[in-house]
């Protein structure tokens, strides 16, 4: 894959919904040290205070209804133009979406995603979704393994 030449290396886009998805990412983010980290999320003043990330961003949940979506892509994209991402990650949930869409479509962004550790049999919404885009799927669970495809990795659990 061929890389942007507007998007910088060393940023990472890390983008999760609130609580155990948040959890999760946290038990990740030393992965990505030497990285400029930005955060994107719903959550609270308890990220705010976060010293794991260089930036965060606190949106609007697009699940509110008509308007809330709308605000909420104009953000999902202000903020992409803002960071340019060389790589996205995310562990959740229908936040991960436009994000990854629109890294993908724009910047060529590298896509890691970590299916949730709640998903044990099924696979989620979100991770349905994105798999046909992703650079890097992974699993926490070995059943999950032939729900996807040949793409997925299984890791074991974060927690």
């Amino acid at each position: 894959m061929r890389k942007s030449k507007i998007c910088n290396d060393k940023n990472v886009l890390m983008v999760c919904a609130r609580g155990g998805h948040f959890t999760e990412l946290i038990e990740l983010v030393n992965a990505f040290n030497g990285f400029n980290k930005t955060l994107v999320t719903y959550g609270g003043d308890y990220v705010l205070e976060s010293e794991y990330f260089d930036k965060v961003y606190l949106v609007s949940n697009p699940l509110g209804g008509l308007f809330n979506m709308g605000i909420f892509l104009l953000n999902t994209i202000k903020i992409i133009f803002r960071t340019r991402p060389a790589v996205v990650f995310s562990t959740g949930s229908e936040i991960a979406i436009p994000f990854f869409f629109f890294c993908k479509l724009f910047y060529r962004s590298r896509l890691i995603y970590v299916e949730c550790s709640a998903q044990v049999y099924n696979p989620s919404g979100t991770g349905k979704l994105i798999y046909p885009i992703t650079d890097l799927f992974l699993v926490q669970w070995k059943t999950l393994l032939k729900k996807y495809g040949k793409k997925a990795k299984y890791v074991g659990g974060l927690l």
